[in-house]
């Protein structure tokens, strides 16, 4: 065997190390955002009280439960439950890999999960202690059992896998179950014959409407996937009758998000402190978005074109899983229920790289080295942006404030401080607004401790405020907290402590 033929042996486990490097690095410099610490103070809870958190939720449960397993072994610490993130995002990569080679070919699997492997989108929710990440990885699952079944007669296992998998990324996140049309309009690509529909006498036609029903196969792994399911099916519907009190924290989308979700897909988005719900694409040096908007939308209309003249059905295939699940999550949000947001659709990024891997493909290799040259060039040239890291920092000297207990201004950073320092040594003052009890949120609780009385706080000689000024002071929740009667004792970045000036010696 040739160099070069041992060399190529060892590129997908090349791709695979990349992708995993690329995930692992910084990992643990950025604070907890909301929902990460959210998740972390849930899998803290006994199994009793998480269960029941989890069922007052707007979430499923399997990304909790598989956690909570996961960090009795590896522990709490914002790197160790991050870690299990990158485990789902590195394994996703290998199924980008496997899924292009079983369409089309090895090559283009390679290119596939290269373009995975670099993406900033995909490494940013590899990142982040929340289910995004083991939720792409099931959809990924569940379309290689799907292209598997349809392309083997090895019985029913595959079918089995794929409605086993379904049902699991059902059971992560929700919005697999829109996921389920995109499998269906698959189904129909497929399996239409629209020569035959058009113009072959009534019995032939017959025949090819009679391939577009559900086979046995397909009818299995819906049977299996719907058992899985089933034992949850009470609470989803609870937690949806429930999820409508806080829609009104969603932000409508509109046509221009489809396209600005294609953007996020290639060049990611920024790491922000409260993952918003409409996203921003990052910004790559001296180009202009609109100029950058403007090349992305041409460019993937003109490679969706020079596909479809290579491979239709299989390139329609990739297409409903990718464009058509971005068309049923907004069309599913102008019912006045807002699930297009960038982080829900992740799969479909995932299968746009599996898409234009193949066309790499079909590239020359100098022309395809080009495009991943210029490709590379612009995520180096992407802007950075600053994080918090504070929290982190400040847990590092917890142990010099044993004997203090802490206050938090507002309910948004009492839920990383939950975590950081502890329930126990925690109370909620909610500065702008006092007598504001938000309890009632999912990961608050009715156990936390409140304080509505200012001069309790202030005339509390063990007491110390954690102030969060990650935002500018108009944009924050606790603006109308007075510094005056207060003497700063620590900065950690930007979390600053303040103490009452009277107990300040």
């Amino acid at each position: 065997m040739s160099w070069g033929m041992r060399l190529r042996r060892y590129v997908p486990g090349m791709i695979l190390g990349l992708g995993t490097v690329l995930r692992i690095y910084a990992l643990g410099e950025r604070d907890f955002w909301y929902d990460e610490a959210f998740t972390a103070n849930m899998v803290r809870h006994d199994w009793s009280s998480m269960w029941k958190e989890i069922a007052y939720d707007v979430h499923p449960p399997l990304h909790y439960l598989l956690l909570k397993g996961y960090s009795l072994v590896a522990g709490t610490g914002v790197m160790s439950l991050r870690v299990f993130s990158v485990i789902c995002g590195v394994a996703s990569v290998w199924l980008v890999y496997l899924i292009g080679k079983e369409l089309f070919t090895k090559r283009a699997g390679l290119y596939a999960g290269l373009l995975a492997a670099l993406s900033p989108f995909a490494i940013q929710y590899s990142q982040e202690n929340r289910m995004y990440a083991l939720y792409s990885l099931l959809i990924l699952l569940a379309v290689y059992c799907f292209i598997r079944a349809l392309s083997t007669h090895t019985g029913y296992r595959w079918w089995i896998g794929w409605g086993a998998s379904f049902a699991f990324a059902c059971l992560t996140h929700y919005m697999a179950l829109v996921f389920g049309a995109c499998f269906l309009t698959a189904w129909l690509i497929l399996r239409t014959d629209l020569k035959t529909l058009v113009f072959s006498p009534f019995r032939a036609r017959l025949t090819a409407i009679k391939t577009l029903f559900p086979s046995k196969g397909l009818l299995l792994g819906g049977i299996v996937g719907f058992l899985i399911f089933l034992p949850w099916l009470e609470t989803f519907f609870h937690q949806f009758k429930n999820s409508k009190n806080i829609s009104n924290f969603k932000i409508p989308p509109t046509l221009g998000d489809l396209v600005t979700n294609l953007q996020i897909f290639l060049i990611g988005t920024p790491k922000g402190e409260l993952s918003p719900w409409a996203s921003n694409p990052n910004i790559v040096a001296n180009i202009p978005t609109a100029t950058l908007t403007f090349f992305i939308v041409v460019g993937l209309s003109l490679i969706v074109i020079y596909l479809l003249q290579h491979s239709t059905r299989k390139t329609l295939f990739l297409v409903s899983l990718s464009f058509g699940f971005l068309f049923f999550s907004y069309i599913l949000s102008s019912f006045d229920e807002y699930y297009f947001i960038s982080r829900y659709v992740l799969p479909a990024a995932y299968v746009l790289y599996i898409l234009l891997g193949y066309w790499l493909s079909l590239l020359p290799p100098p022309r395809a080295g080009a495009v991943l040259a210029i490709y590379i060039t612009a995520l180096l040239l992407i802007q950075s942006t600053p994080n918090s890291q504070g929290f982190n920092e400040f847990s590092r000297h917890l142990s010099e404030y044993s004997s203090f207990h802490f206050y938090s201004l507002n309910t948004f950073d009492y839920m990383l401080a939950k975590y950081y320092v502890g329930p126990e040594r925690l109370t909620l003052y909610n500065t702008n607004w006092p007598p504001y009890d938000s309890r009632p949120w999912p990961g608050i609780g009715y156990t936390t401790k409140r304080l509505e009385n200012f001069d309790e706080l202030k005339n509390d000689p063990q007491g110390i405020v954690i102030w969060n000024v990650r935002l500018p002071l108009e944009e924050r929740d606790d603006h109308n907290f007075d510094t005056r009667q207060f003497e700063r004792i620590a900065k950690y970045q930007n979390v600053e402590l303040y103490r009452p000036k009277q107990f300040v010696k």
